[in-house]
């Protein structure tokens, strides 16, 4: 009997030594796991925001500077002028102009430049959208140009004439499809306006046309499909979304003998043309929607169903979640100032180089690059210990007032330059 007793205590200390291991085991598995997930998210979403920011103010193969200085871009797309009330039509500020910010601070809700100058659909827009969904932290603007465009098909002497008649493409495209934003260009002119057609079964006739039988194209939904021959060539129509008979374009493209350049023709491109606004969102876990107004809050009272996230509202899509458990959003801008001195932002002030600081002085059209920082978390509580999610000593520091708990925290940091403000490329 005495044996027996030994031998089942012995049994049972190495069985418990097992399951601590195995507890234990388990438990690092897990921190490892969710380590990985934070540095992926995270390193995704500084590099996403600074691949957006790098190509922001692009208008194809100029800058927004450039066509604003020598006044050759015309805005079609009513819904991205009049900000404070998309509704009204073609009138007012365009959002897309150099002095318009590509930031908000947080420091600035409450105040008159809170989203002031975001495109302003009462029920959809941006300004709508963002300040009903907006959780915490900085708010970053980019817009411009996605991609290599194609270029549209030379029209007859006649039909260049005619600035209503659809832009037809040499290439068919699966972004330029009804609703979606166009730029057309030839590098002398720039026209921004709104698909109002979908780009149906656009032949790939090639410039010189190839000898192709069968040719591949894109639906009006994105997918490919199979064209002859004898179908019917798609157009990008670039009516704005207008009810009026305003011309579609300011001028006519695939110009032949112009005055820069005599005897040639300047082939036009067009291009898709994204405008995003990306902010720290509140997301329900359970059904993947994002909250807004007043259950916004349950980010704080409820962090274990309802998680911070980093959103997204395009021209295109709406609002979206773009990268998960992202809790915080902070960007600070450089640049020359205005004395004319040459002197860069952050050597000539001892402040935080943040949208409020910038929009104070006006200095939107001096910017030349960002720094991004964001905050990525775990969506579960992993860590044995309770502390603070990073050390902050003011408002402007990323992850201040933040709550304590078990949560792993770990910061990110870009700095990208903004490639249109680049002093070659705001020459003629």
């Amino acid at each position: 009997m005495v044996e027996l007793l030994v031998a089942m205590a012995v049994g049972l200390f190495l069985v418990g030594g097992i399951l601590q291991v195995m507890v234990s085991s388990k438990a690092s598995y897990r921190l490892g796991e969710a380590q990985a997930r934070v540095q992926e998210n995270g390193r995704f979403a500084v590099q996403m925001l600074a691949a957006d920011l790098r190509g922001a103010r692009s208008t194809g193969c100029r800058s927004m500077v450039l066509d604003e200085a020598q006044d050759s871009l015309h805005v079609v797309a009513c819904d991205l002028l009049d900000p404070e009330d998309g509704q009204s039509g073609c009138v007012g500020r365009p959002a897309i102009a150099s002095d318009r910010p590509l930031s908000y601070a947080s420091s600035q809700k409450g105040t008159a430049d809170w989203l002031a100058g975001l495109p302003g659909n009462a029920t959809a827009g941006a300004q709508y959208k963002v300040a009903r969904q907006w959780l915490r932290g900085d708010v970053l603007v980019s817009w411009g140009t996605v991609g290599e465009g194609v270029y549209a098909r030379l029209p007859s002497e006649s039909q260049a004439a005619d600035l209503t008649r659809p832009v037809e493409l040499v290439v068919p495209h699966k972004d330029l499809v009804g609703g979606r934003l166009a730029l057309i260009t030839d590098c002398e002119a720039t026209d921004l306006f709104t698909v109002t057609s979908p780009t149906k079964c656009q032949s790939l006739e090639l410039d010189p046309p190839s000898s192709l039988k069968h040719e591949e194209s894109y639906d009006a939904d994105g997918s490919a499909e199979d064209c002859d021959e004898s179908a019917s060539s798609g157009y990008a129509d670039g009516a704005g979304g207008q009810v009026n008979s305003d011309p579609a374009l300011a001028r006519a493209y695939n110009r032949q003998g112009t005055e820069t350049s005599p005897g040639t023709t300047l082939r036009a491109r067009v291009f898709p043309f994204e405008y995003s606004v990306f902010y720290v969102c509140c997301m329900d876990s359970r059904t993947g929607g994002i909250q807004e107004g007043g259950p916004v809050n349950n980010c704080n009272t409820n962090p274990s169903r309802y998680r911070p996230a980093l959103c997204r509202w395009s021209t295109s899509t709406g609002a979206q979640q773009y990268v998960s458990d992202v809790v915080d959003m902070r960007v600070t801008f450089d640049g020359y100032d205005g004395s004319g001195g040459g002197t860069r932002f952050l050597d000539s002030s001892g402040e935080v180089t943040d949208a409020a600081w910038v929009s104070a002085r006006g200095y939107w059209d001096l910017v030349d690059s960002a720094r991004i920082q964001i905050l990525a978390t775990t969506a579960e509580e992993v860590r044995t210990e309770v502390a603070s999610p990073i050390q902050t000593a003011q408002a402007s520091d990323l992850g201040y007032g933040l709550a304590t708990d078990r949560r792993i925290y770990q910061p990110f940091d870009v700095t990208t330059a903004i490639r249109s403000s680049a002093l070659w490329y705001l020459r003629p």
